[in-house]
């Protein structure tokens, strides 16, 4: 026996137990010495000193057994080890309260939090073992202190039992209520548990569909399978089919592996390229592990794709055997051969579609076995059982994949119909596409009749082109999508590229796709009028063809959506903004200055508000007109519109009155702002039938919350700053704050 095993099966277990009686000896001799009333303080007399020893020795104790990482057991047993520690802390606690003051002193409440504590970690046979220990050490801490008539005794422990008592039934009461929730979650999860169990079952009828569904609401009562999406449960039918019919296979093949002593026996399946094998069932205890993907024309499964016949080879290499990943051991394999191989061709409806491959390996030493002929008619035997499994398979994948399909447009449908403002719509546009089909590239473009160009609105997809064709606008020419807003048909037909490699042009003659297997541009229609085409393309040819019906009914979705986003907009902006100048209205105005002052009141920051007015402006329009006068009003719209920052907020008050609001930002800001647009209004070079002419604009400022903590008192403030820039000399700026100080004075 080694020196550890000897430590940790001998010795170890010796030391714990040797411990635990060590554990209870010095509890019997601080309850002795407690009961002789010799335990008064730590060090008082001769008989203090192994008091105090005891007392130390056993706090270390304590301290080691409740160190991190120690293990909690006493002498092997968890039980023994958790009486002993509860205990040591119930001893600990009267002799700690009776050491600082007794039990009537300040530290008395010391043994009921004690108490409290350590009875709430025991149970059963534990709990009332300490529970009489606390008892007891009660009735002897009395006793020791001289308060040992049996009233005393009996009161003192009838206060500390009732107090065990409520403190156990608030326990009890709190662990019942737990129960309960936990007895309710578990309930749930199993009626969850059972109807998914029961919709997975491919034998499903319409009465037990009816009883799984039936499931408990948030109020306690049932909710019947009228409440339940039906269409989930017929999902969740045919995905179990599915797998039903890919687990029967793989059991088949396992099947045929341990009958007839193979290493392996794989399924290959072509691919849609038709260019690669991808293993759709295996099962191998080979040293070498299997490849997903296989290239058709490689090794003995090449061979046979060119024979169309079954092939059989003795002792063949690794390199003849392609569904192995050899680069594990560099191509060979140490101590271990592949005695023999056989490879089976499959075929659906004449054409060659994947092969069965089988092998087996041997040790050296061992003799090497071919395949007989008993091997190789069952083989055969399995061949139509595999093709019935892959194409039952298929047709439930078919049947899932269209059910998808169609709960994909709802929910493609469901999002664009969400979307309210054109550019949320041109966002969701494409996602809402890879619903239906994943693709490598798309865009979404729109058409100008009038101008007779197309404008991209949307990419996704290919990095590189993104961002050739990003906002990219060209004109009518002979690309798809020229052809496609004039044909108003899906182009190129049948969506597959048959030469890929190839350029093709969908926008303009300089923008290519390149490398793409098939495409799809599909015209967005509108009352039968093309408004944009809908570009979708990748690199493989899966689920592509079929997708066509339900990409054309999302495309004009998408037209009808982008056109009723269009309408909201034009609407939205007919009562927020003045038809004349395109700036906010007041309306819109009053509604956000009071959000503004809110938001600036709760995050503790400033506000600030610029009124502006034109000069002379009566005169201009008197003199020059009331077009010219509309025009004056265009251009210094314009000029605030460009001056604010997009947080900000320009709007026409009224008239030829103009109001600016400036969020976060202080008096000085303002006032730098606002000397800005007085300047740049001045260089504003205007004409009229009677020449050039020129306008200024008086400004006045006013700041939340120093100049104003309502927005009535802000308004009138600004106003006021206003008033006091007009007959002050027009064309300057005036501070409320500069105002109220004395530095700037109306003209009298």
């Amino acid at each position: 026996m080694s020196v550890q095993k000897w430590l940790h099966d001998v010795a170890r277990p010796v030391a714990r137990r040797c411990e635990w009686w060590a554990l209870w000896g010095l509890l019997g001799a601080v309850l002795l010495l407690i009961a002789d009333g010799r335990f008064r303080a730590f060090g008082e007399g001769s008989t203090g000193i192994p008091t105090a020893l005891s007392f130390v020795a056993l706090l270390g104790l304590l301290l080691l057994r409740m160190w991190p990482g120690r293990p909690t057991d006493a002498g092997g047993s968890t039980q023994d080890g958790l009486l002993a520690t509860g205990a040591a802390q119930l001893t600990l606690g009267f002799a700690l309260a009776q050491g600082l003051g007794g039990l009537w002193g300040e530290a008395a409440v010391v043994r009921y939090a004690i108490v409290a504590v350590v009875l709430g970690f025991h149970r059963g046979l534990r709990l009332a073992g300490l529970s009489v220990l606390a008892l007891l050490c009660e009735g002897l801490f009395r006793y020791a202190t001289g308060q040992h008539t049996p009233s005393e005794i009996l009161g003192s422990l009838l206060i500390l039992g009732l107090f065990m008592g409520l403190r156990e039934a608030v326990f009890r009461g709190e662990l019942l209520r737990q129960q309960i929730e936990h007895k309710l979650r578990v309930k749930d999860a199993i009626l969850d548990l059972t109807r998914q169990a029961e919709l997975f079952r491919l034998n499903l009828t319409e009465d037990s569909l009816v009883a799984t569904t039936t499931e408990w609401t948030d109020h306690g009562s049932i909710k019947t399978a009228d409440h339940v999406d039906r269409s989930e449960a017929e999902m969740l039918i045919l995905h179990s089919a599915v797998v039903m019919v890919r687990q029967n296979l793989d059991a088949l093949v396992g099947l045929l592996r341990q009958a007839l002593g193979l290493s392996t026996c794989a399924v290959l399946w072509q691919n849609d390229d038709g260019n690669k094998l991808e293993v759709v069932a295996a099962s191998t205890n080979s040293p070498l592990t299997l490849l997903r993907t296989v290239p058709a024309s490689a090794g003995l499964i090449g061979s046979v794709r060119k024979t169309r016949t079954m092939l059989t080879v003795t002792a063949p290499k690794l390199s003849q055997l392609p569904y192995y990943d050899r680069h594990e051991s560099g191509g060979e394999l140490d101590g271990v051969r592949c005695a023999s191989a056989m490879v089976l061709p499959l075929f659906e409806e004449g054409a060659q579609c994947g092969v069965l491959c089988v092998d087996r390996f041997i040790s050296e030493g061992e003799t090497a076995t071919t395949f007989s002929h008993r091997d190789e008619e069952a083989l055969r035997a399995a061949v139509p059982v595999i093709l019935r499994s892959i194409q039952s398979e298929r047709v439930f994948r078919s049947v899932e994949q269209g059910r998808d399909a169609s709960r994909g447009l709802a929910a493609a449908s469901g999002l664009l119909s969400a979307a309210l403002r054109p550019e949320e719509v041109v966002q969701t546009a494409l996602h809402a596409v890879s619903r239906l089909c994943p693709f490598d590239f798309a865009a979404l473009t729109e058409y100008d009749d009038k101008l007779h160009q197309h404008l991209v609105l949307s990419v996704s997809g290919d990095a590189a082109l993104c961002r050739e064709v990003k906002d990219l606008r060209f004109a009518d020419n002979e690309g798809l999508c020229s052809s496609v807003i004039r044909r108003q048909t899906i182009l190129p037909v049948g969506g597959i590229l048959r030469d890929h490699g190839a350029d093709t042009q969908v926008f303009d003659d300089a923008t290519r796709l390149r490398g793409y297997r098939w495409l799809m541009v599909l015209p967005l229609l509108l009352h039968n009028k093309p408004r944009g085409t809908l570009i979708v393309a990748g690199r493989s040819e899966k689920a592509v063809p079929e997708r066509q019906a339900l990409l054309k009914v999302l495309a004009n979705q998408i037209a009808v959506s982008l056109d009723n986003a269009r309408m909201y907009q034009a609407v939205e902006s007919l009562a927020t903004t003045d038809g004349l100048t395109g700036l906010y209205n007041r309306r819109t105005f009053q509604l956000r200055i009071d959000e503004m002052r809110e938001r600036a009141h709760r995050q503790g920051r400033t506000l600030s508000l610029i009124m502006c007015d034109i000069d002379h402006f009566k005169k201009i329009n008197d003199t020059r007109g009331h077009l010219v006068r509309d025009e004056v009003l265009r251009q210094i719209a314009r000029l605030l519109g460009d001056t604010v920052r997009k947080v900000d907020l320009a709007a026409r008050y009224g008239g030829e009155e103009f109001a600016i609001l400036l969020e976060a930002t202080e008096q000085e800001g303002a006032r730098l702002l606002a000397e800005r647009i007085r300047q740049e209004a001045e260089k504003l070079t205007l004409h009229s039938e009677k020449g050039t002419f020129f306008c200024t604009l008086s400004l006045g400022l006013a700041t939340f919350p120093g100049d104003g903590q309502s927005t009535i008192e802000l308004i009138a403030h600004a106003d006021a700053a206003l008033y006091a820039a007009k007959h002050g000399g027009r064309n300057r700026v005036v501070c409320y704050r500069d105002l109220q100080a004395g530095k700037e004075r109306p003209a009298a």
